[in-house]
Order: C-alpha cells, then sequence, then structure tokens
C-alpha cells in the first residue's frame, strides 16, 4: 500500500483513539470539580407517558453545567452526563454512562466528540428505539437544557401588567434559523409592581407570528405576564423602535387579549 494511502487509513482510527482518551481526562477532571450550584429539575412528563419519572439534577461550575446526574424514581438506573468544552451551538454531550446503583455496573456508555460518535456501547439502552442509535441516546441525554433555561428562570423578576397597546408594529420575519423578538409599547393601566413609575411599559413578545397575524392591534386591552429576562439561555433578534425612550423594558411570558 502506498504510504499516502497508508497514512490516510490509519490517522482516523489514531484521532478516534485519541479523543477517546481525552474524553475520559475530561470526565476524571469534571468529577474533581468544586462545583458552584446544583439545579434540581423533577422530570413529570416522562411520568405522563408511562416512562419513568426522572429527578435531573445538575452540577453547575460558574454559570456552566457541567455534569447531569438522572435518578429514575422507579428503577436503580442512574444515568450521568458530562458536557464538552464547545460552543453553545454545538451539540455539548461528550459522554453519557448509565449504570445500576445497586451494583455499579455499566447498562449503556457512549462517547461523543463536536458532533461525532466515537463509541456506544449499547448493553442495555434505556429505551427499544435507541438501540444502534447513538445520536438519539444523546440528543435525549442533554438535560443541560433544560437546567439552565430553570437556572436563567429563577433568576427572573416577574411582574403583571395590564396594558394598553400603543400602536400596531410590523412582525419580523418568522423564527427559524433566527429567534425574533419585537417590541411593543403598552399604556400601564393596572400592574402589581407597586415600584413602577411610568405611564407606558415595553414588553418584548418572541416570536410574534405564533400570535397570529391579528392578534396585536391598536388601543386593545392586554395581560402581560412579564420578566426581567427571557427565561432562556440562547439570544434573541429583537426589534425595538423605542430604543430612544428611556422606559422600562420586559419579556413577556404570557401575553392575553383582554379585550
Amino acid at each position: 500500500m502506498p504510504l499516502l494511502l497508508l497514512f490516510l487509513f490509519l490517522v482516523p482510527a489514531t484521532l478516534c483513539a485519541q479523543t477517546a482518551e481525552r474524553i475520559d481526562e475530561l470526565v476524571k477532571a469534571t468529577d474533581h470539580l468544586h462545583f458552584t450550584d446544583t439545579v434540581t429539575i423533577d422530570d413529570t412528563l416522562y411520568d405522563l407517558a408511562k416512562k419513568p419519572e426522572r429527578e435531573i439534577v445538575g452540577l453547575m461550575s460558574g454559570d456552566t453545567v457541567k455534569k447531569v446526574i438522572v435518578r429514575f424514581k422507579s428503577s436503580p438506573r442512574i444515568r450521568e452526563v458530562y458536557f464538552g468544552p464547545f460552543e453553545d451551538y454545538q451539540r455539548k454531550v461528550m459522554y453519557v454512562r448509565d449504570r445500576d446503583s445497586t451494583d455499579g455496573h455499566i447498562l449503556f456508555e457512549l462517547y461523543a466528540w463536536n458532533e461525532t460518535f466515537l463509541r456506544s456501547d449499547g448493553l442495555s439502552p434505556l429505551y427499544d428505539d435507541e438501540k444502534g442509535k447513538p445520536s438519539l441516546a444523546a440528543s435525549r441525554a442533554d438535560y443541560e437544557i433544560s437546567i439552565k433555561f430553570r437556572k436563567v428562570d429563577r433568576g427572573a423578576g416577574k411582574y403583571d401588567f395590564t396594558g394598553k397597546l400603543v400602536e400596531e408594529v410590523k412582525y419580523p420575519p418568522g423564527c427559524g434559523y433566527i429567534a425574533w423578538g419585537l417590541v411593543h409599547k403598552f399604556e400601564v393601566l393596572q400592574t402589581n409592581n407597586p415600584a413602577y413609575p411610568n405611564k407606558y411599559v415595553l414588553i418584548i413578545q418572541t416570536c410574534p407570528e405564533f400570535m397570529g397575524k391579528d392578534f396585536f392591534k391598536k388601543k386593545q386591552i392586554y395581560q402581560i405576564h412579564a420578566a426581567t429576562n427571557s427565561g432562556v439561555t440562547y439570544g434573541y433578534v429583537v426589534i425595538n423602535k423605542y430604543k430612544k425612550e428611556s422606559l422600562p423594558i420586559f419579556w413577556s411570558r404570557q401575553t392575553t387579549l383582554v379585550k
């Protein structure tokens, strides 16, 4: 075999072996971290779907989820998920291990790096449809999303406003590859925030097209459950024609038409 072909044949296998070893090193390093915060989520959706209810505990280093431990309340199975040093828009799961808490026996193991799956020992996957489908198992193990959303939401100040829409604003393009937000200006008729001093308030409506093209009409009255942040960790591109007005701005968590 020519030297070049031999090199091309051997390099991928070598890189994979080195990357798997690197993941093992990162897993060990994560286990020795001093975690600064924990976030717990009880997941009842899977229980409603006749699947085991889960308790999800995220271990944080600063504002970053580094490890997740999942316990299944009707099973001794424990899932441990480790997240790699990737950008937010890339898959972060780098290692998944399911084991039996009674004897430590490994039931399932998966290695991934930067969206490339290196090894998956599916001895006993969590669900039958995960057999031979490491990408499906990895996506279901990405509890980091739920945990970070909960952490962001926990830090938000939340208020209710009853407001009259001052004017209609043209919708941005529909949400897709880009998540859009649109600022509306409301005359404040009532609020449960006793310290709110202004006659008007600015509210960011995320993906306004989801509300329907005729939902926001001038002089109509709305009930708005608002918060000081979006409640999610990814960013919106916000269109705000009221930037020059020195008004407080909130994010709509729920907007309903009163009349």
